[in-house]
This record gives C-alpha cells, structure tokens and sequence, in this order.
C-alpha cells in the first residue's frame, strides 16, 4: 500500500465513524450523536477530577492555610477574567461568520488582526500587574521572592496565554469546529503532573508553579498548533497585527456587545461565583465538610456541569437562522433529555469525587447535591441557547438574580442542607427564566446586509407602507463550452461574485429603508419604501456595473409590499425563481396541500418535516447523503434555486412563515421533466406562502411600463 493509499484508507475509516448534526435532525441518530460528542468530554472531565484532587493536595501542602485560600480565590478570579473575555469575543466570532457569509474571506486576517493586537496588550497587562506587585514587595516591604509570588506569576501567565489563544481559537471557531486528538487534551495537565513529580526531588514545592508555568506553555502551543492548521486550510495566514480601526472598536453598540457578551458567558460560570459566595462559610457542618470544602472538592463535576453544555454552541449557531427554527426545536427537544442524563451522572461523579477528596463521609449532602446538579445541567442548557442567540439581556437579568439569591442563601439560611437545596431551586427557577425570556426574542440575530429570498419575502411582505420594487439583471453571454477543467468553474464564481458585491454596494445604500436580495443568475433585487431619502441613482449604478448591466426595471410606489410583489411579477420585474410565474394566487397554503401535490407529482419521492418522524429512507442513507440532503434542502429553502454542484437526490423544500416546513427527496435516476415540472411548481408555493394575507395587485399603468425600458440591449 501506497503512502496515499494509507491516507485515503485512514480518512475513509475516519468518515465512517464521524457522526455529524445531519445525521441527529434526518437519520434518527441522536443519541449516538450526543454519546460522540461527550465521549472526548467525559474522559477529559476524570482526567481533570483526579489532577484537581492531586493540585490540592499540592497546594495544601506547599502553603499555609490562608495562603491556601488566597490561591483558591486567585483562580476564582482568573477564571472570571477568561470567561469574560471568551463570552466578549462573540463580537468577533459574529464579524468573522458576516464576512464569511458575504464572500469577503480576504479581510478576515485583518479583522482577526485587530484582535490579536488587543490580545496582545492584555495579555502584557496580565503579565505586568503581578510581576509589578512582586517587584514592589520586593523593594518597598523587603519581602524576599517565595513560592506563593511564583504561584501567583504562574496565574498571571496562565492568564495572558488565555487571551491570546482564546482569541486565536474564536477566529477560526467562528466558522469551523477545531478538533484536538484525545492525547493532546489530556496531556496538558498530566504533563504538568509529571514535571512536579520529576522536579520535585530537586526544587522541593517550588517545583509546582514552576510545572504550571510549563504545562501553560504546553498548553497554548497546542491550541495554536491545532488552531493553525485550519487557518491554514482556510487561507487565511499569514496574520498581521494591526491597529483597531477607530470607526468600529469607538462604536458604541460594539462596546455595549462586548460588554454584555463578556458579562453573561462570566455570569454563567457558576463555579467560580460558588467559590465566591461560600467562602466565608468555613464553619464545619455537622459531618466534618462545610460547604466551603465540598464545592472546591467537587468544582470539576461542578465546572462540567456547564461545560457540557459549551459542546452545543456550534450546532446551536448553526441552527440560529429563522429558516431552521424548527430543526433548531427538534434539537434543542433532544438537549433538555440529554439534561436530564448528564445531571444525574455528574451527580454520582460529584459523590465519588467528595467522598475521595475530602475523606469524609458527606451523609444527607449526597442527595442533597442531587437536585443542585440536575438544575445545574439545565440551566446550563438555557443560558448556553440564549447565549448563542445573543440574548444578552436575559442572561444578565438572570445572572444578576441568580447571584443575589445565592449571597442571600449564604447569609440568611443557617443550615447546609438547606441552602444546597435553595441553590437548586433557585438555578431551576432561573433557567425558566432564561428559556422564556430568550424564545420571546426575534429569531433574526444579525442583521444580514443581502438577505437570502425567502427572507426578503417575508421582510417584504411585512411592509405596511408604500414601497416600490426595483431590480438590475448583468449581462448572461454565452460561455464557451470550455468545461470543467478549462473555466467554466471560474466564470460561474466570478460571476457570482460580481452579484454579491453590487449586492453589498445596493444594501449599504439603502440601509434601513428597504432590503436587497440576490437572484441567480444575474440579477439583484431590492424594495425601497417611501421613507427612503432618495431613489438609488440609476447612472451611478451603470457606473458600478462597468458596463456589464442589461437591464435596470422597477415598480411605482405600491399601497404594501404585498401588493409590491405582485406588481413585480406581472411587470417581469423579478427574474431567477421568479422567471415562469406571473400571478401566483393569493389563497393560504397549506402544509398538508404541499404533501398532497408532492405525492400526486411524484409517488416515489419521499417527504421529511421536522415535526413529523423520520422517513426509514433517511436511515438507510449513508452520512455524506444526509449531509447534501440537509445542505442542499436549506440552499433551496433560502435561495428558491438548487446547488451548483448536486448531489444523488433532487432536493427541494417548502417554507412558510420563513421556517423550512417541508424537504421534498427525489432520486436523479427518476424522470427528468418530472422533476422539473415538481421544481416549478414548489416553487410557486413557496411565492404563493410568502404572499398570504397581502392584498390584491394593484393596476399597472401603461406610463409605467415604458418606465421599465432596457438599458442596454440584450
């Protein structure tokens, strides 16, 4: 066997046991999607249960017991601090998914750029601050340098690496998942282990600050390795430092985000605020363990219990489009059960690691900490979904309340037991809270500058106030039949792009009085409502074209953007999906109709919903399949118009509301005019669904069709 040979076989191998989101929403798969998800998780989450129980053994060793305590509190706040700069880089991680969703892959390195050189100052703040304390103890109070101001240089350290990587990762986690072998995340700190124990002959206990230093190098270097690699793959190296462009780090609404996202992702991470809440309850309970001590034993199991949760921010961003609403429900239907699973074992793990760490037996607190940890796993769930919605107001609301009750627990209630189970109802209390508030946000997250059709349609139809219909078509000539290898890939992209980029050019000068979308092949489609300053100019349009524009056609001003629509269509105003269709009628359509005109046109297709169970079909199917099914469907549900490279099945589907209802599956082996005539015709229900409720169309003058004249002859 060749080299590539064995490279072939391996990715094979590798494809064959990867199990991918597609394979939960359409093949029925969902619990082995969520066992693959966790299983790196659950092996990393005992690695570091028994690290924890060896660095405090460490630690309670090395130095003195308020030493001790200052070193926990230390690490308290320091994993606020990376927690609040992880939770603000959602500002970059939204920046990278815009300019990656508008085709501008170009500017991302210097986009990232910009982060990396405010990555690079706080992470010197982080190293300064504690080496300035150290030198003024030195040097003013005549305090020689010690174990416990090495100790605390190493967290200085620790911290700065954090928000250089953090930011490295966010850049690329924006739009990939990085993927680490189960080696590299269970070295870092077994290595560190190690170096203690083989330093430890020599350098005494200062080898433990010494090994953190090491295993925070270590650390870093492999999430820039793994971070790189898909940089690479990307194209987005080399990357430069650069200055932060004034005109977006001094906005306003960019500060606020930061602040609000940082906020809520340090809010939510209970374990540092547990720490900080119980220290001063020392006292020792009844059974020896005060609740001091348990929740330090237990932070782990504690710390787990939402960072499993932080496995379903990808899907969960994924999913984060009005189109998906409905798939987006169905997973988060399989989260809350994975909930109830995931809160019951960190339960049992939480009472094995008490007992161990402490020594002692925790009597009524095992069960005590049982209702903690299960509210614990769902109000992760909530603020892990609210928080990729960017529902930044409810998790703030929430963190606040949640945090106030839980110093109110601490000085109000007298016994262990009953503030354990407080904190329980509270954190279930709170994520109710978090779930009502957040699905009673609007689904749009980010204001798009080119909406896909099926947006536009519904923002169209939405508008209650006079609006005209205006559209540009760029020139279709004949390409040379050059084939695949020879251009034809490279004239279809750079036509493409040519689109997009008039597009962006047309949202950015009607931005907030109208929407634009695109039309393939060739045209750019955009409604302005009376409120618009004035009409985009036709020659500067011309002049942005380069003289590659057809045709530039409007409508008057329409009573509503229903009747707008119409309008368009009659005066052929609106090409690409909209081509064949004059008309459409005004009357609701129904699901159950579509289904129905599906099975009469093609009885050999299958249906999928969302809603409904999974077609045996679906499970037969391969994962790739169900990856270009799912790909291919949302394509068609967004954009009216198939991929440009299809797969084995004929995908279309059927939204209504703006929610994909419906994805129609049929095999390419089937009668060709069959499915052109079914494509059709899904098509005019999807125009006929975005139109329910408009009015009537309005009369078209005739002045007003020979205002649609052609620019250029075609």
């Amino acid at each position: 066997m060749t080299p590539i040979d064995s490279w072939l076989h391996r990715q094979a191998e590798r494809e064959r046991r990867l199990i991918t989101l597609e394979d939960a929403l359409l093949g029925n798969r969902a619990r082995p999607y969520a066992l693959y998800r966790l299983r790196y998780f659950s092996v990393r989450c005992v690695s570091s249960a028994a690290l924890h129980g060896v660095r405090l053994t460490f630690l309670q060793y090395i130095f003195s017991h308020q030493a001790f305590l200052t070193t926990l509190l230390l690490n308290a706040v320091a994993g606020l601090v990376t927690s609040f700069w992880w939770g603000g880089l959602e500002v970059l991680r939204a920046r990278v998914r815009h300019l990656a969703h508008d085709t501008q892959h170009h500017r991302i390195p210097a986009e990232i750029g910009q982060w990396l050189s405010i990555a690079a100052v706080l992470a010197a703040i982080s190293l300064l601050v504690p080496t300035g304390w150290i030198v003024w103890e030195h040097v003013y109070h005549h305090r020689p340098f010690d174990v416990l101001q090495l100790y605390i240089l190493a967290i200085g350290f620790r911290v700065a690496a954090d928000f250089v990587t953090l930011m490295f990762h966010s850049g690329v986690y924006a739009v990939r998942r990085v993927y680490r072998p189960m080696p590299a995340m269970v070295a870092v700190e077994l290595s560190s282990m190690l170096a203690v124990l083989a330093l430890w002959p020599w350098l005494g206990r200062w080898s433990f600050p010494i090994a953190l230093l090491l295993g925070t190098a270590v650390s870093a270097g492999l999430v820039v390795h793994y971070c790189t690699r898909l940089y690479r793959l990307l194209g987005w190296l080399p990357l430069r430092l650069g200055k932060p462009e004034r005109s977006q780090f001094a906005r306003w609404s960019t500060v606020a985000e930061f602040l609000a996202g940082g906020l809520s992702y340090a809010l939510m991470k209970l374990d540092a605020f547990l720490m900080l809440a119980m220290f001063h309850s020392r006292v020792p309970a009844p059974n020896g363990v005060s609740l001091f001590v348990l929740f330090v034993s237990i932070s782990p199991a504690i710390q787990a219990g939402f960072d499993w949760a932080q496995l379903l921010y990808f899907d969960l961003k994924k999913l984060n489009t009005r189109c998906l609403r409905a798939f987006r429900q169905r997973y988060e239907r399989s989260a809350f059960h994975l909930a109830w699973v995931v809160g019951i074992v960190l339960w049992l793990f939480a009472c094995v690691l008490g007992t161990v760490i402490t020594r002692h037996n925790l009597g009524a607190l095992y069960w005590l900490i049982g209702p903690f940890f299960v509210a614990r796993s769902f109000l992760a769930l909530a603020q892990i979904q609210a928080f990729s919605a960017r529902r930044y107001r409810a998790l703030l609301t929430s963190g606040a309340v949640l945090l106030a009750f839980m110093f109110a627990l601490q000085v109000g209630m007298p016994s262990e037991g009953y503030k354990v189970l407080g904190l329980a109802l509270v954190c279930l209390l709170v994520a109710a809270l978090v779930r009502r508030t957040a699905h009673a946000g609007a689904d749009e997250v980010f204001e798009r500058r080119v909406l896909p059709v099926t947006d536009w349609l519904e923002r169209l139809k939405e508008v209650r106030e006079p609006v005209r219909l205006r559209s540009l078509r760029f020139r279709t000539e004949a390409r040379l039949p050059l084939g695949p290898l020879n251009g034809s890939g490279p004239w279809a992209d750079e036509d493409r792009w040519r689109v997009k980029r008039m597009a962006q050019r047309v949202a950015k000068k009607i931005r907030g009085c109208g929407a634009v979308t695109v039309l393939y092949p060739g045209q750019v489609a955009w409604y302005e409502t009376a409120r618009a300053r004035r009409r985009i100019n036709r020659h500067a349009l011309l002049r942005c074209g380069g003289g590659l524009i057809d045709s530039i056609t409007s409508t008057r001003l329409e009573g509503d953007g229903a009747s707008a629509l119409r309008a368009g269509l009659t005066m052929h105003v609106l090409g690409g999906p909209f081509g064949n269709l004059r008309r459409p009628g005004s009357h609701p359509v129904s699901v159950q109709e579509v289904k129905s005109a599906f099975g009469e046109m093609v009885p050999h297709g299958v249906v999928y919903s969302p809603d409904d169970p999974i077609p045996e079909m679906l499970e037969t199917l391969s994962s790739w399949d169900r990856r270009r099914i799912f790909f291919e469907g949302v394509q068609f549900a967004m954009h009216l118009h198939g991929t440009p490279r299809p797969g084995r099945f004929d995908v279309t589907s059927f939204c209504s509301g703006g929610e994909l209802k419906l994805i129609f599956i049929i095999d390419r082996k089937s009668d060709r005019r069959q499915r052109t005539r079914w494509r059709a015709r899904i098509r005019a229900m999807n125009v006929a669904s975005a139109l329910e409720g408009g009015h009537q169309p309005s009369a078209v003058s005739d002045q007003q069709e020979n205002m649609n004249q052609k620019i250029l002859p075609g």
